[in-house]
């Protein structure tokens, strides 16, 4: 009897130390398992995602082909701008109703597999 009692205190001492650490967990970091263009980027605050977010939006091209000729222009040079606060909205967004469910804060998984623009004038 005393082992089942044993049992009982200590899975439900791993659920509340689950749950406790999931509500201190800050508000404006990345989940752990967060992935951002196929790579991991758990952890990262939402300053640190939005300059890579914004380094990546500067590195990134449109090319046009019309037959045999190519243009290339940097996504910025079109008038595109970056949603990076959406972005990192993406990879941050864990309300305070789903920290209470153990565990929750492994199995979410928030993936951003594009980056988010637009476009001037649409």
């Amino acid at each position: 009897m005393w082992k089942h009692k044993r049992l009982f205190f200590v899975a439900g001492g791993i659920l509340i130390a689950a749950i406790c650490a999931q509500l201190l967990y800050p508000y404006d970091m990345a989940l752990p398992l967060a992935r951002s263009q196929g790579s991991v980027v758990g952890f990262r605050t939402r300053n640190e995602l939005a300059a890579q977010f914004q380094q990546q939006f500067e590195s990134a091209s449109v090319a046009v082909a019309n037959g045999d000729r190519t243009a290339t222009r940097k996504l910025s040079a079109l008038g595109a701008t970056l949603n990076a606060d959406r972005m990192a909205d993406t990879l941050t967004a864990y309300p305070l109703w789903l920290r209470f469910i153990p565990f929750s804060a492994i199995i979410m998984q928030p993936q951003v597999k594009t980056l988010d623009v637009e476009l001037a004038g649409t």
